[in-house]
């Protein structure tokens, strides 16, 4: 029997991280929360790598994608991982039909969420409501529907309560 080779796509955000609560400038590259946060995010993506490892993965690529996609320590980043940073193309540049999986990793809730921290879909200003299907949906809705059109499903979301929640009923 030929052995299935493994290949996972990591999408990340900083809002849902391990340890981020607060408030939005505290988060902003230069807030007094920015450089830790980006530290919990990278452990948070490095224990994905890790599992994803174990349970059999031949290739881990990693797409920093919050802000301007420079949140992602490189310097603490496994070096089994593939990385992508600095500004994209589009939302989940770098995943395609190759890839067996994806994981998110620090999503946050969509806008509008009462009981999620750091709240909002693609940005912090403007955008209250975004509809697929009937539905209104955040970046997890947004990434479930980029990653279908690859056939890549979603096979872990990490963040807070009110993420993890929301994948759980559109997921």
């Amino acid at each position: 029997m030929e052995e299935k080779f493994m290949k996972i796509f990591i999408m990340t955000d900083l809002e849902g991280a391990t340890g981020v609560a607060g408030n939005w400038p505290d988060f902003n590259p230069g807030g007094k929360e920015h450089e830790a946060a980006r530290k919990f995010l990278t452990g948070d993506v490095n224990a994905a790598i890790e599992g994803a490892f174990e349970a059999g993965a031949k290739e881990v690529v990693v797409l920093d994608g919050h802000g301007a996609a420079f949140s992602i320590r490189l310097e603490d980043l496994d070096p089994r991982a593939q990385l992508i940073r600095g500004r994209r193309l589009n939302e989940l540049e770098g995943l395609d039909e190759t890839f067996d999986l994806m994981f998110a990793i620090g999503a946050h809730a969509m806008a509008g969420t009462p009981d999620g921290l750091l709240t909002h879909t693609l940005s912090d200003v403007g955008i209250d409501n975004i509809w697929i299907n009937n539905r209104p949906v955040g970046e997890i809705g947004l990434w479930a529907a980029l990653a279908g059109d690859y056939d890549v499903p979603i096979g872990l979301v990490t963040g807070d309560l009110a993420a993890v929640r929301e994948a759980k009923n559109l997921l």
